[in-house]
Order: structure tokens, then C-alpha cells, then sequence
């Protein structure tokens, strides 16, 4: 399950990636070239940062590659950073639920009003949270029960 996961967030990131790209390169060719700005491309774009932000997050998270202190962690001993990783994890766990609840209802809440130059729902800029903190809770879950089975391994 978690290899299918981690495959989409990288086919959903990439195309993101690739379609600010893309997208900001019209608006600057459409602005400075042709005189005419495109209106949506700024709002678009901006709609595929926020996605691939969230997105970003949980690949970051599953990879450690989230922005940490290791440099203090060394000074303490295996079991201890242990511990420390494990309460880490469990904060995600709890932090995970609280923006899951938190950006469904802001997606509920804005679900009535569209975006100003694209004719959707402004619940698309809402959306990612609770589907970014998803996935980070399962990143998260596995991690605690990886953590437990490696330290039954070791007892």
C-alpha cells in the first residue's frame, strides 16, 4: 500500500512541477511578448503550488527530508533518540488529525464560493490540506509501527 502511495505523490508532483512551469511561462510570454496577460495562469499556478506544496510535504516527511535538528540528536545516546524520534512521530499522528479536521472544514466552508478567474469552487485551494495530512498520517502510522516492531526486535 505505502509503495502505491508513494508512486502517485511522485506522478502528482512532477506533472505540478512541470505545469507551474509551464503555465508561468505562458502568463511571461503572453505579458511581455504579446502585450495581453492571460488572466487565470497566476491563479492556476498558484492552485498547483498549494497542491504540490502539501504533496511535497508528505514525500519529504516518508524520506526525512523535513527540516530537523540532527545536530543535537548526536550527543544522545541510540535510545534516546529513539524515544525522541518515536514522540515525533506521534506529534504527526496528532498534528495530522488536527489539520485534517481543520482544512475540511475550510474546504466545506468555501465549497459555495468559486475562484475569481477560474470557474471552480474555492474549496480547490482548500482541499490539499486534508489530503497532504492524510498522507502524512500514514506516513506517520507506519513509522510508529516500524518503530515498535525494530525495538521488539532488539529486546
Amino acid at each position: 500500500m505505502e509503495k502505491i502511495i508513494t508512486m502517485v505523490e511522485k506522478w502528482l508532483a512532477v506533472p505540478l512541477l512541470v505545469t507551474i512551469f509551464v503555465t508561468l511561462l505562458l502568463q511571461v510570454f503572453s505579458r511581455y511578448v504579446v502585450g495581453r496577460p492571460i488572466r487565470w495562469t497566476v491563479e492556476f499556478s498558484n492552485l498547483c503550488l498549494i497542491w504540490l506544496t502539501f504533496i511535497g510535504a508528505a514525500i519529504c516527511y516518508r524520506n526525512n527530508d523535513m527540516v530537523k535538528l540532527d545536530v543535537f540528536l548526536e550527543y544522545f545516546p541510540q535510545k534516546i533518540q529513539d524515544i525522541l524520534y518515536l514522540a515525533q512521530d506521534i506529534l504527526f499522528v496528532i498534528l495530522s488529525l488536527v489539520y485534517i479536521y481543520i482544512g475540511s472544514r475550510l474546504a466545506f466552508i468555501e465549497s459555495g464560493r468559486t475562484l475569481h478567474t477560474i470557474p471552480v469552487t474555492r474549496a480547490v485551494r482548500f482541499i490539499p490540506i486534508p489530503i497532504g495530512f492524510f498522507l502524512i498520517l500514514i506516513v506517520a502510522v507506519n513509522k510508529i509501527k516500524n518503530s515498535n516492531k525494530n525495538r521488539g526486535a532488539q529486546i
